[in-house]
């Protein structure tokens, strides 16, 4: 289902829609009509990877509409989260033009608050889970524009970390935007959708995995996803805040800038996730092929990478300028609404990257926001701009070298997962020049 409409897989070969859009960010004038940016239901890998990857951003508005943190992360919890990974103080920014946040200190400061300074002044004393969203962005004419703020972690807090690494999600995503391409492996894939969650009832997730591994022999996630777990101690006690799955220990800050070499492991691959890759490696009776297991542990340490997971929260009016990562991205969007206004790396002679200036290369000079009467970026017009609002449980896949915007139209929590581009993936020949 994309857009509301029924289609099959074949028909998913169109990547956008052109429709007339009415982008609240941007005054200026492009001579091509923007286009809105899919949303699918229900996406394979197969046609992901084909069709998305690395070519279109699309809209999955499915995989993580039941994540733990749409309910779990009230404001009391997140407090606690905060608290325990930064014991000295929340690093945060704030804007000198209080509009743009990017790091850099032409554009913001940081100053240090406590978690609980923090969350009070985004969300007004309101506990998250009780804010309300409105449907539509009302204009702010003539009101007080307050302070806003902007909180970016560099790596993911230990415990919020462990509510995204939980089994049955990790397994909704990988299902779509990962393709191994072995027939062995894919036996029985019509039952990878199977929603073995807990939802909530009291069952472990780990025992519900387990109980449904005689119907999913095959699976490439399925040895990494069942560790041994006590139900008794751990899995329904949210004070234990156990995690599920083997992940890193200790969060390391770093940026997802660097390309690897798929055949070496992760610069920041703890020493459990080689232990699982052992692990894997000895367990032949379930995956003949070794070299299938250990690229699916890899995909999974790849995006599942706590050390380059990032946690953002922030006021309504935040604007991130216009600018490109240079991996793969995934926006999930935990509490209110975003809108992102995006051009593909084949328009960067037309949005003015700033080429004389090395720190912020990777940033446009265009000011989307501010542009009615702008007359020095006259080659912007022939850009060919795309367009979305992503929706609280929706999750937007951008590719590599993608330009983007992006406007807090609410108080908003995000969670974005990056991973690198691999030695087999081109980087665009624009992006050299």
């Amino acid at each position: 289902m994309v857009n509301g409409l029924n289609v099959s897989e074949h028909q998913l070969s169109l990547v956008g829609c052109i429709v007339h859009v009415h982008m609240s960010a941007a005054m200026f004038h492009f001579d091509n009509e923007p286009v809105e940016i899919l949303r699918a239901e229900q996406l394979s890998s197969e046609v992901f990877n084909q069709r998305y990857r690395n070519k279109h951003p699309i809209i999955l508005s499915q995989v993580i509409s039941d994540w733990l943190p749409k309910t779990k992360w009230t404001t009391s919890y997140l407090q606690k989260a905060l608290k325990h990974q930064f014991q000295d103080g929340l690093p945060v920014f704030v804007s000198h033009d209080n509009r743009q946040f990017i790091n850099h200190p032409d554009v913001t400061k940081t100053i240090t608050c406590t978690a609980e300074e923090f969350l009070s002044r985004v969300f007004n004393g309101q506990d998250v889970c009780n804010v309300q969203i409105p449907t539509t962005a009302s204009d702010e004419d003539g009101q007080t524009e307050k302070q806003r703020y902007y909180l970016r972690t560099f790596s993911m807090p230990e415990i919020l970390f462990r509510d995204i690494n939980v089994p049955n999600q990790i397994k909704a995503l990988l299902d779509v935007v990962c393709y191994i391409k072995d027939e062995d492996c894919f036996n029985h894939r019509e039952l990878f959708s199977q929603d073995i969650s807990s939802k909530g009832n009291g069952h472990c997730p780990v025992h519900d995995l387990e109980s449904a591994s005689d119907k999913e022999i095959g699976s490439p996630w399925e040895e990494m996803l069942s560790p041994p777990c006590n139900c008794a101690t751990s899995c329904n006690d949210d004070s234990s805040l156990a995690p599920l799955v083997k992940q890193n220990q200790s969060p390391i800050k770093s940026t997802s800038f660097q390309v690897q070499d798929t055949n070496q492991p992760s610069k920041s691959e703890s020493s459990e996730q080689r232990d699982a890759v052992e692990e894997i490696q000895k367990s032949g009776h379930r995956h003949s092929n070794k070299s299938v297991a250990l690229e699916c542990q890899e995909i999974y340490t790849r995006i599942f990478n706590q050390s380059t997971m990032q946690l953002w929260i922030g006021t309504r009016g935040n604007i991130t300028p216009l600018h490109y990562d240079r991996n793969h991205g995934l926006l999930a969007q935990i509490l209110g609404r975003k809108e992102l206004i995006l051009f593909s790396h084949e328009d960067t002679h037309n949005v003015y990257p700033h080429v004389s200036y090395p720190e912020r290369a990777h940033t446009s000079r265009v000011d989307l926001h501010r542009l009615a009467d702008d007359k020095r970026f006259p080659k912007l017009r022939n850009a060919q701009p795309y367009h979305c609002i992503l929706q609280p449980g929706e999750l937007l896949y951008m590719p590599p070298f993608w330009w983007h915007d992006v406007t807090s139209l609410d108080d908003c929590i995000s969670v974005t997962l990056p991973w690198d581009i691999s030695s087999n993936e081109d980087v665009p020949v624009c992006m050299f020049m």
